[in-house]
């Protein structure tokens, strides 16, 4: 192995492992994904609450990939940190039961 190959593989084991980690970002709403930042051609689609990977993000726009391997820019305001459907979703089915079956 030539200097270079090997000063490479060990440059890649000095790296934190969060480098390679992988962030992604949900839908709140239907997006389309465009070809470019400002537009341009629709690639793709996704539904809310769609779980995108995120590959970039430039000036509140975020460059997804979308189901099938496309990619596509989308507005940052239409996306979520985590999950909506699971923030939507009732806090505890426990509760509901315990006031239904209340002594009268």
């Amino acid at each position: 192995m030539n200097k270079l190959a090997a000063l490479a593989l060990a440059a890649l084991f000095l790296l934190p492992s969060t480098a390679f980690a992988v962030d992604y970002k949900w839908a709140t709403e239907s997006v389309e994904a465009t070809r470019w930042k400002d537009g341009g051609k629709v690639v793709g689609k996704a539904e809310a609450n769609k779980r995108l990977e995120v590959l970039a993000t430039d000036a509140g726009k975020v460059r997804v990939r979308i189901d099938g391997g496309k990619f596509g820019w989308v507005d940052a305001s239409k996306l979520a940190d985590s999950d909506p459907a699971k923030a939507a979703a009732p806090a505890d089915e426990d509760e509901d039961e315990d006031e239904d079956s209340a002594p009268e």
